[in-house]
């Protein structure tokens, strides 16, 4: 059987995670967070880094992933927090030539549908301010300029699924899992 693999993707605060854990659920999925690995374990300096060897710390953690989820893929479908998008189109706005790594030959497993997350400006900020947890890429979170260059990137990529989670509040976001199901026809 060939189980479903999807990739919720976004900027920080779009409700990502939120989603990703509702979908899995929904579907009976593992949910896969990433980075998975090395990049995980050693964020807080990885994500100091210049872009360039940061770029590349993530295409290995993508790496790594990808064979985690291929894993998960002959026993159940997956629901992916983040994925191949996230690393291009951010390192991408941070000005690095992200064409010299050839996704392709890196053979990662290709989701069957990609779901964007965004909202409006000031919505995003809100929920970055109410997080309790401080994270170690805040200043990635907190560039608002480059978390702009994301989004646009993101909004020209073709063949992925857009939701606005802008008007959903943290109760009504099973009900977005449940549309985002229904679109996705899981």
């Amino acid at each position: 059987m060939v189980y479903p693999f999807v990739v919720i993707e976004g900027i920080d605060g779009a409700g990502k995670t939120t989603i990703a854990q509702f979908l899995s659920h929904l579907i009976g999925a593992a949910y896969v967070k990433t980075p998975v690995g090395a990049v995980k374990w050693n964020r807080n300096y990885i994500d100091k880094l210049d872009p360039l060897p940061r770029f590349l710390y993530y295409v290995a953690d993508l790496a790594e992933a990808s064979q985690l989820i291929t894993e998960n893929l002959l026993r159940q479908p997956v629901v992916c927090d983040r994925y191949h998008l996230s690393t291009i189109l951010n390192h991408q706005a941070m000005g690095v030539p992200v064409g010299m790594v050839d996704f392709s030959a890196l053979q990662i497993v290709k989701p069957m549908a990609v779901v964007y997350l965004w909202a409006e400006e000031s919505i995003i900020v809100a929920r970055l301010q109410a997080r309790s947890e401080v994270s170690s890429h805040i200043h990635l979170e907190r560039d608002r300029q480059l978390q702009q260059a994301v989004h646009q990137l993101f909004l020209r990529q073709g063949g992925i699924h857009s939701f606005n989670t802008g008007s959903y509040r943290i109760e009504e976001m099973p009900q977005l899992a449940e549309e985002i199901k229904t679109t996705l026809g899981l």
